[in-house]
């Protein structure tokens, strides 16, 4: 500033515009965070949440895009994903149908002298109707989404544990023997898999 000169400190002109919005919010809801939308509409992080005050249509378009991002998340998608598989498990599917039925209505004038009645004219009826009907879930998708447990039966569990690597070896066959006929109901004897020392 040369001296004598008066310098006026005059307000830089916004760069505030509809392009640049639309930048920031594709940013924001493709990667997600407000950063990379800053980033991409090239402005400042102060000027990013003086924009969200200044302009309400900003601040708007700013968290839909944030929920936009957040409803594309795989992490939601999850949950959503096992909030409606729950809710299948829990009460079935609603399976919903319609049925027609048209029926004939005849419409006869009595015979005369003795003369059979004659069919003059009929009508057709169609009825709808609307059906609904709760299914449980089916046995496969049940299997699909939740591991069968280790049954009881400790001849299953003695196979499932070597099948991993396991050398399985039973002290006491006698306790064993014992438990496995409280299980079964009936005594006798039953071969165990594993090494018996």
């Amino acid at each position: 500033m040369v001296e004598g000169e008066l310098f006026i400190d005059m307000p830089r002109k916004s760069r505030y515009n509809q392009e640049i919005v639309e930048t920031i919010c594709e940013a924001i809801a493709t990667e997600g965070g407000d950063e990379v939308g800053w980033l991409a509409g090239g402005i400042s992080e102060p000027t990013f949440y003086a924009w969200m005050k200044r302009y309400p249509e900003f601040g708007e378009a700013v968290v839909r895009a944030r929920e936009d991002f957040r409803k594309r998340c795989p992490k939601y998608q999850k949950g959503l994903a096992l909030a409606k598989l729950t809710e299948a498990l829990e009460n079935g599917q609603p399976i919903k149908w319609t049925t027609k039925k048209t029926r004939r209505l005849d419409h006869y004038v009595p015979g005369k002298k003795g003369e059979p009645a004659k069919l003059v004219w009929y009508d057709e009826e169609t009825i709808t109707e609307e059906h609904i009907e709760h299914r449980p879930t089916p046995k496969w998708a049940i299997e699909r989404v939740i591991p069968r447990p280790i049954e009881d039966d400790l001849n299953v569990a003695i196979a499932f544990v070597e099948k991993n690597g396991f050398k399985v070896i039973v002290e006491d066959e006698e306790i064993i023997q014992q438990w496995l006929n409280s299980q079964n109901g009936h005594k006798g004897t039953k071969e165990l898999p594993g090494t018996v020392e």
